[in-house]
């Protein structure tokens, strides 16, 4: 018994390999001291940052229900259904986490427009994802 929820557990670590790998890059660069991120004057653009959290945030949520619904033919597209809020909250929490220890564990502060940023890009990409999956599975979507 014990060996069957090891081998489960293995399993989902590898259907969600690419979302790991995606968040492990997000707390890295969140949690990365300012001096050590480089830094681009020509890009003077006001609120940079707060597209680079959205940017980040889809891209992370997007990768993460195209990985969870890659396998399954019928596929949940419901935001409302449990599992998929499961996700979604689980996506908000780490942003939100990752604001609040931001000072505790690196130099940066913690910013609230961070936060909104990166729940608007997790809900985006989950509504981009269901146009995005079947381009990638080859179906015909009109």
């Amino acid at each position: 018994m014990k060996k069957r929820k090891i081998y489960n557990m293995r399993q989902k670590i590898f259907q969600y390999k690419f979302s790991i790998i995606t968040s492990s890059i997000i707390i890295f660069l969140s949690m990365a001291e300012s001096p050590n991120l480089p830094s681009t004057p020509f890009l003077n653009i006001p609120y940079l940052d707060k597209l680079v959290h959205f940017a980040m945030y889809t891209g992370l949520s997007m990768v993460l229900f195209l990985e969870k619904n890659w396998n399954n033919v019928s596929p949940n597209q419901k935001i409302g259904q449990v599992y998929n809020m499961l996700l979604l909250l689980m996506a908000v929490l780490m942003g939100g986490l990752l604001e609040i220890l931001q000072p505790l564990l690196s130099d940066r502060a913690r910013d609230f427009g961070d936060f909104v940023a990166n729940t608007t890009g997790v809900v985006l990409g989950f509504y981009l994802h269901k146009g995005i999956l079947p381009l990638l599975k080859g179906q015909k979507i009109f």
